[in-house]
């Protein structure tokens, strides 16, 4: 227990002032410039899952059936813009804030549970999880709103002419919000704040599987790696650790983000009571699969946007005076 004290006594003596702020601002900065990259992906991932919501015609006549091909439709009737900017800033403040929670408290979670990296210890695959599970809970909870307007800008979004879309699923129909901020009035102002937070339990399941699977993926590879001499610290190591951080984040989570989507894409609880109500008449309908629809523009996503941050947050944190990830 003494030798504990020390080490614990001996790791706070040697953290940078603010060190909690640091760890916020660098996984902030980090995540918002990757989402700005990669918006595209979601704007067609969202468009993928919200298609024929449990309407067989719509169903058989798919107009968003692949990854490349919705891509391609978005590109051609709304131009690049129309696939670049729906929802760009409220995703922009769900990273800053968010995201520098789910990554930013990760290292002293995961320092909590036992970690230390001056004497060699590690504490497993499991406590990792778990500390994911917590970073993840903890920042989606708080970010849900965020979450929410995005989504709804990327599903309705499409070209305007004389006030009314011209493409996309809200064809024929009037914008819902001008803005973003008129988005957060006009739902809080429509639904209340339980309105803002529709959504926010297949939300914050969908953010602690993610980032449980993406953290402790990443920080689990790069310890293996470095155990077994294989890869030492540096972009390689990071590149590989972010390819399997990938996958198994877009795998762990892709049920639960199309729940979520759909609830959220669902204000007035036209189609679905709740999330189990939701993942139930899904595979009703669609089969087991459908659950994973839209897994590969999530991959498309989060892979490179896994590539992109991690190497970059491993600068940042340096940029910050902080050490490697997770160390």
């Amino acid at each position: 227990n003494k030798n504990n004290k020390n080490n614990s006594n001996n790791n706070n003596k040697n953290k940078p002032s603010f060190y909690i702020l640091r760890e916020l601002a660098s996984a902030g900065c980090t995540n918002g410039i990757a989402s700005a990259i990669l918006n595209p992906m979601d704007v067609t991932k969202v468009r993928m899952q919200t298609e024929g919501a449990l309407s067989r015609e719509l169903s058989q006549t798919r107009k968003y059936k692949t990854f490349v091909g919705t891509a391609k439709t978005i590109v051609k009737e709304e131009g690049i813009l129309g696939l670049w900017l729906p929802g760009l800033l409220p995703s922009m403040m769900r990273e800053l804030s968010y995201s520098s929670m789910r990554m930013g408290l990760y290292t002293p979670i995961r320092n909590i549970f036992g970690a230390n990296s001056k004497n060699g210890k590690d504490i497993g695959l499991a406590k990792k999880i778990c500390a994911g599970l917590v970073t993840g809970a903890t920042g989606s909870a708080i970010a849900t709103p965020t979450d929410l307007v995005k989504i709804r800008f990327q599903q309705e979004a499409g070209r305007i002419v004389n006030g009314l879309y011209t493409t996309g699923l809200r064809k024929g129909h009037k914008p819902s919000y001008p803005n973003t901020f008129a988005a957060f009035y006009g739902i809080f102002k429509q639904y209340g704040v339980q309105g803002l937070y529709k959504g926010c339990t297949p939300t914050i399941a969908r953010a602690a599987l993610l980032t449980s699977a993406q953290l402790s993926s990443y920080d689990h590879t790069k310890y293996v790696l470095k155990k077994r001499k294989l890869l030492k610290e540096g972009i390689t190591l990071h590149i590989v650790a972010s390819l399997v951080a990938g996958f198994c984040a877009t795998t762990a989570c892709a049920p639960a983000d199309l729940v979520k989507t759909r609830i959220m894409c669902d204000p007035n609880r036209q189609l679905y009571k709740n999330p189990i109500d939701c993942a139930i008449k899904t595979i009703k309908h669609d089969g087991p699969m459908a659950l994973f629809r839209g897994w590969t523009p999530s991959y498309a996503r989060i892979g490179p946007h896994f590539i992109i941050a991690f190497p970059l947050l491993e600068q940042l944190r340096k940029l910050f005076g902080l050490g490697w990830f997770a160390s």
